[in-house]
């Protein structure tokens, strides 16, 4: 399920990010999420271990005043990293990434120092990922998912409640509304007993209805006596 550098594509790429932005839980693909997070994630640790790789191989010359002239190649090789840590939401690397360009374009920092700070950005990049949880829907489960448009592009969302169950029905049991549009919810996230007891829910809204209809003048009937009364109509019948 069932997911978002500056010069890459930002055409493409920014109304997907801008609506995730404004809308952290919104429903995404398992395409979306590839399309948003992959290329984005992959450059970011490409440039940073470009950075580091460049470090390791001349750390003494980088060092030297001229050598910090030739690393002038960092500054964008940070911010461009520092854009695409915004753009997967892992907002501490970042502020990192801008720290650490700051302090080596301020002098305040040496090559050793750096080079250990970009290590540490990578490894947080790293873990900061470990920890973004995604809840992935059963395959099962797409026919209650449809495909959106709207202003910021097309997007997957879950079927609403007339969908699933009918406008009629909806219509005619306003009250169950929202038990209707938890039971799918419940549904999708495979919480089964959940399921049944809002649907059951849903079914005791038509019982004093029904109860009408077959003649009970109980003014609060029971699923017992409803039943007990339709299936003795059901038998003269």
């Amino acid at each position: 399920m069932s997911a978002i550098a500056i010069e890459v594509f930002p055409e493409r790429t920014a109304p997907l990010a801008c609506l995730i932005i404004e809308n952290p839980h919104r429903l995404v693909s398992l395409w979306d999420m590839l399309e948003f997070y992959a290329a984005s994630f992959v450059e970011c640790i490409d440039q940073i271990r470009s950075i580091e790789i460049t470090l390791k191989e001349s750390p003494q010359e980088l060092s030297s005043p001229e050598g910090r002239m030739a690393a002038e190649m960092f500054t964008p090789w940070l911010q461009n990293v520092a854009v695409l840590c915004d753009r997967i939401m892992l907002r501490s690397c970042a502020l990192h990434a801008r720290r650490t360009l700051d302090d080596w374009n301020s002098g305040r920092t040496n090559a050793a120092d750096f080079a250990e700070r970009i290590r540490d950005l990578r490894h947080r990049v790293i873990d900061d990922l470990r920890t973004r949880y995604f809840f992935s829907v059963d395959e099962a489960k797409a026919p209650f998912f449809v495909y959106a448009s709207d202003s910021g592009g097309d997007h997957m969302r879950l079927k609403s409640i007339s969908e699933v169950f009918g406008e009629q029905a909806v219509n005619r049991f306003p009250e169950a509304g929202a038990d209707m549009e938890d039971a799918v919810k419940c549904w999708v996230a495979d919480f089964r007993p959940a399921c049944v007891f809002h649907l059951m829910r849903i079914i005791e809204s038509a019982i004093p209805r029904i109860a009408r209809l077959s003649g009970n003048t109980d003014p609060k009937p029971s699923w017992g006596s409803v039943l007990s009364r339709v299936e003795a109509i059901a038998i003269k019948t």
